[in-house]
């Protein structure tokens, strides 16, 4: 390392003073490459992450020092530690314990954080918990859960340590600002998987009834019927609740949000059309037509469609006798029909 050379105007003092403090940054040099070489080659491996068993040697409730060997310390935070949400790193390791870790980042030293810092990650060592419950995690699978938190959008309900699922608020009532008006936390509820996103790691939940429950363990579930729920299909629904402007009923067969819908008073036929909540009657079952969904991802109903959609087939189907028979006209055979 050659030395910046000696100004001659420079008192001797000045120059001694320059050369010492350039041998000490070349010592500090020396002394960096020495610690930071040893573990180099494991913490730059293609994969970018490799495990190793590490003790640790400070542990706080949010982070936990691990000690990596050769003189190098990382860090685990606290949503590193488990899979399972709102674990405490106290409830998890001690000073001394040896435990396996990941090593997330590498961050080298720079002006901003001259000592460089080493991510690590406990729970990205451990087993994923959404590859162990691939028996629970479909569309249609229902079970009893613990409600872990509650929030002004819904809940989320645990279905296994680690795998949870959000119970929209809409599902818990109307007009509510919180779900801790209707749930408490740890509080054990009915619920079945409407939707699994693997991907985002999302789980949609709808809560079910007494009645729902019933059915499920009955086996009055038809998982097919779930697939026929689409814009224009016939099914059968049952009146759960009947109001002055229309009716909430449930599509016969189907559970959870999936299968309910809304039958105004306006999609009635004409002859009960202004009345038909004094001539329907809860658990009465009738045959509608699924025109849509509102945002809520609710069925809108119609019988007055679905009538439309008969009439309609009826007329094809005299259409065809009539030009298979060449006989008469369409009213012939119509008042022979009748």
């Amino acid at each position: 390392m050659n030395f910046p050379s000696p100004n001659n105007h420079q008192p001797a003092y000045a120059i001694r003073r320059t050369r010492v403090w350039w041998i000490l940054l070349l010592g500090l040099i020396l002394l960096a490459r020495s610690v930071w070489g040893q573990p180099a080659a494991p913490l730059t491996t293609p994969s970018g992450a490799v495990i190793v068993p590490a003790p640790p040697t400070s542990v706080t409730p949010t982070t936990n020092a691990v000690s990596l060997g050769g003189g190098l310390d990382g860090l685990v935070h606290q949503s590193e530690v488990s899979w399972v949400r709102g674990a405490r790193m106290t409830d998890v390791v001690k000073p001394g314990d040896e435990v396996k870790v990941e090593v997330l980042r590498v961050q080298p030293a720079s002006r901003k954080d001259r000592y460089g810092k080493i991510s690590l990650s406990i729970r990205a060592a451990l087993p994923d918990p959404w590859d162990q419950a691939k028996d629970i995690l479909k569309e249609g699978h229902f079970q009893s859960a613990r409600v872990v938190r509650t929030t002004d959008f819904g809940a989320f309900v645990e279905l296994r340590p680690g795998v949870e699922g959000l119970l929209h608020i809409t599902e818990l009532g109307k007009d509510l600002k919180h779900a801790n008006q209707v749930l408490k936390e740890d509080e054990v509820i009915d619920v079945i998987v409407e939707r699994v996103d693997k991907k985002a790691r999302r789980v949609g939940l709808s809560r079910l009834s007494a009645s729902d429950k019933a059915a499920m363990e009955s086996g009055d579930y038809d998982p097919q019927l779930v697939r026929n729920l689409r814009m224009g299909n016939h099914v059968k629904v049952v009146v759960e609740r009947i109001e002055h402007h229309g009716m909430f009923v449930q599509v016969k067969g189907v559970v959870g949000k999936r299968g309910r819908g809304y039958l105004s008073n306006r999609d009635m036929p004409e002859r009960v059309e202004g009345t038909a909540y004094k001539k329907m009657a809860v658990g009465m079952e009738i045959e509608v037509k699924i025109t849509g969904t509102d945002r809520d991802g609710q069925l809108r109903c119609s019988v007055k469609h679905r009538e439309f959609d008969d009439e309609r087939k009826a007329v094809q189907e005299y259409r065809k006798e009539a030009g298979r028979q060449g006989l008469g006209t369409f009213a012939d055979l119509l008042r022979a029909k009748l």
